[in-house]
């Protein structure tokens, strides 16, 4: 035991479980990228190599609080450090190994309490009629392989054996007719309410038709099915429930009365509760192949049902069985005809019943003005366990935690009457993690702030510095003067004049109504990764705003097609941005792209890079889609596309617009507002007028106060939001 914690003490072990965790990370993130999340889980987070590798750095830290004596007074920062690691990677196995979590769907007007695990399980259920054999595994499949398994058992001395034959990514039938080893088929179209499928029932097997309706079969005879049963040439259908029709060439209505036997006729239309069938062939001899439809097996639909395909083996007789699963659903049954066994196999999420129950009363979607881009969506809840009933919300952030279990909103149904909750049941994992967490941030405390932290003798060292650094800078400055010469006719609004223009209200692509200087910031960000614009006047230095700049380039478009705006990273462009002359700061001008003759420099590089996969990419290819995304928002600036601050009373989707819209949609009066406006404004800026300046925002602001008074934040939001802006808070953590 000593000499194994002899071991960890050793800077070479620490050193190597440190290469290979962070090595599997990266691996796991481009695995993940190109195959999906469920084979990053299955070949490296669940794996128990994995495990090892975290359980060998735990005992690393552990080790080196002996080695180090870490306990003295001098040296707690790094105690907290060590400790809070260890703790959190307690937590990371409490969670492992005793939480489960999932998903709830509960429909508008209606109660749950089945959550369905984000574990899957196959049950495979034999029976010859007196007795019933259950075979189960914990399965998870991945798109790269591996993924073979056997099951076996016994029935009445009679061996099963079931093995793994494929895994198909959304899944289609394709139906082979006239196969030579083919059996009787139905092939139907079914809707239940809210999707469209083709079913095929094969002879001797049934389908399910929903919650509370028959299954329907073909060839079984079992009075509480939809049954479809031959009789001379023809079928006929027997339901223990009314069945309304409807035949499509004649458009008669009719009526099967429960237990009573019908002609089943094609382009005839079954309806039976919420389900609708309608037949669209018999087939004496077909076999279905099933198929993947994903062109990338990673881009895993999630409306799709997926299929697990299995042989089963019971003494000689064998099958394949194609088994549905749809992640986030119930798993489906399949059930078969094997000689004298009947097999039902289901394959999916394991349903575990919670001790109380959720009610949804409401569900909420709401868009951003003008477009289909969901704000936000919440639930409104009445949480029922026994005697006790207390409503609540659920939404972004905003978490319900009842019983050791907390319900997120994750995602809703299409039609929009629905929602789906993730669960998640972990309340020791999550507050020992927690408990790691704030042992970190006591280390970072006393790292920065100790009297005997490193930081503090670093700080000494830099101070002494500083008065160097600086004289090296101001050389380095005047160096540089004569590469300003574009920028020296550069003109800017006062910062007083542009904040009240960074005040105004403007409408983002994805409908969100903000400030102008929100906007402004952002576009700023994207385009030169500053949050200011380093501007150099006549060879002199001017931190400029990012309402300054947005106010500018909208004054004079033209102009600023030649002042450098665009971030490019030299030496990962290589010889494609060799040519492109730069400021100091590596920002280009929109026209260094641009050839005489109209064409862009960047396109075929472009094209390129974006034939090839995410992973495939080069640092070169990311640095030229990242300069492609930035000149092509610049371009939409210069044009005037950004800067959408004129509503229209007469848009029921209330979209903004900007100034380079037609107006023909306008009332004749608005038109002709919003045509003058903005150029009356600039005129009044270019001639130093700013007290009409001023009147014209006003007359923009209360345009917009009253076309949009029922959607755009209050005043108190904006001021809050700009004040956010203004103290640039991720600058100052960082």
């Amino acid at each position: 035991m000593q000499q194994l914690f002899k071991l960890f003490k050793s800077p070479a072990v620490a050193l190597t479980l440190l290469v290979v965790f962070a090595t599997a990370m990266a691996v796991a993130t481009f695995v993940e990228n190109d195959f999906g999340t469920p084979t990053a889980w299955q070949l490296i987070y669940d794996a128990w190599w994995f495990e090892l590798v975290l359980l060998g750095l735990a005992l690393c830290f552990v080790a080196n609080i002996n080695k180090y004596k870490l306990w003295s007074r001098r040296k707690w920062p790094v105690l907290m450090f060590h400790l809070a690691f260890i703790v959190i990677l307690l937590g990371a196995a409490v969670t492992r190994y005793h939480s489960y979590g999932g998903v709830i769907r509960i429909r508008e007007g209606s109660s749950s309490n089945v959550l369905l695990s984000s574990d899957q399980e196959l049950i495979l259920k034999v029976s010859n009629g007196a007795i019933t054999r259950t075979l189960k595994n914990k399965l998870a499949f991945n798109t790269l392989g591996g993924n073979d398994f056997e099951l076996e058992s016994d029935l009445e001395g009679q061996a099963i054996h079931v093995a793994y034959a494929d895994f198909l990514v959304d899944a289609a039938p394709e139906v082979l007719i006239d196969d030579p080893d083919g059996k009787p088929m139905l092939e139907l179209v079914y809707s239940g309410g809210q999707s469209r499928e083709t079913l095929f029932v094969e002879w001797g097997t049934k389908r399910s038709l929903g919650p509370g309706l028959p299954y329907i079969s073909y060839g079984i005879q079992d009075p509480t099915h939809f049954q479809v049963l031959p009789i001379g040439d023809s079928l006929v259908i027997r339901s223990p429930l009314a069945v309304q029709t409807f035949k499509m060439d004649t458009q008669a209505a009719g009526l099967v009365q429960a237990d009573s036997a019908q002609t089943f006729d094609l382009r005839t239309l079954y309806r039976v509760g919420d389900a609708s069938i309608v037949p669209i062939g018999f087939h004496d001899r077909a076999a279905i192949r099933w198929v993947s439809e994903a062109v990338d097996a990673s881009e895993n639909a999630p409306m799709k049902e997926d299929r697990l395909l299995v042989n089963v083996a019971i003494g000689a007789d064998t099958t394949e069985l194609a088994i549905p699963y749809k992640e986030g659903f119930l798993p489906q049954p399949v059930e078969f005809q094997l000689a004298e066994h009947t097999i039902a196999a289901t394959y999916g999420a394991k349903p575990i019943e919670l001790p109380f129950s959720l009610f949804l009363s409401d569900f909420q979607l709401e868009r951003y003005p003008g477009s289909s881009s969901p704000s936000s969506y919440a639930s409104e809840v009445i949480v029922k366990d026994g005697e006790q009933e207390f409503p609540y919300r659920i939404y972004m952030n905003h978490v319900l935690d009842h019983r050791g279990f907390r319900f997120y909103q994750a995602s809703y149904d299409t039609d929009e009457m629905g929602t789906v909750l993730a669960v998640n049941h972990d309340w020791w994992g999550t507050y020992i993690t927690y408990l790691g967490y704030l042992l970190m941030a006591l280390g970072m405390g006393f790292t920065l702030f100790g009297k005997y932290s490193r930081f503090r003798e670093v700080n000494k060292k830099l101070n002494r510095l500083k008065k160097t650094a600086l004289t090296v800078f101001l050389f380095c400055s005047i160096g540089s003067l004569n590469a300003q010469s574009m920028e020296g006719a550069m003109t800017f609004v006062e910062p007083h004049e542009a904040t009240k223009f960074g005040r105004i209200l403007v409408q983002d692509l994805d409908g969100r109504i903000k400030p102008i200087n929100t906007l402004a910031s952002e576009f700023l960000r994207k385009l030169t990764r500053r949050p200011y614009y380093r501007a150099y006047i006549n060879g002199v230095r001017q931190d400029v705003s990012a309402d300054q700049v947005f106010l500018a380039l909208h004054m004079d478009p033209n102009a600023w097609q030649d002042i450098p705006l665009i971030k490019i990273d030299p030496k990962k462009g290589g010889e494609l941005f060799k040519g492109l002359a730069t400021n100091p700061d590596d920002l280009v001008p929109f026209t260094a792209f641009v050839t005489p003759d109209g064409g862009y420099i960047l396109e075929q590089a472009v094209e390129e890079a974006n034939r090839k996969k995410p992973a495939s990419q080069n640092d070169q290819d990311k640095e030229i889609l990242k300069v492609d995304e930035r000149f092509n928002i610049l371009y939409n600036l210069l044009t005037g596309n950004y800067l959408k601050v004129f509503p229209n009373k007469l848009d029921d989707n209330k979209t903004w617009f900007g100034p380079n819209h037609h107006f023909d949609d306008f009332t004749p009066e608005d038109a002709n507002f919003c045509k003058q406006i903005l150029d009356l404004y600039y005129t009044d800026l270019l001639n130093n007028d700013f007290l009409k300046a001023s009147e014209r925002l006003e007359y923009l602001s209360t345009y917009q106060q009253v076309l949009g008074a029922e959607y755009i934040p209050n005043s108190q939001r904006v001021e809050a939001e700009l004040f956010y802006n203004r103290i640039n808070f991720n600058f100052w953590m960082f």
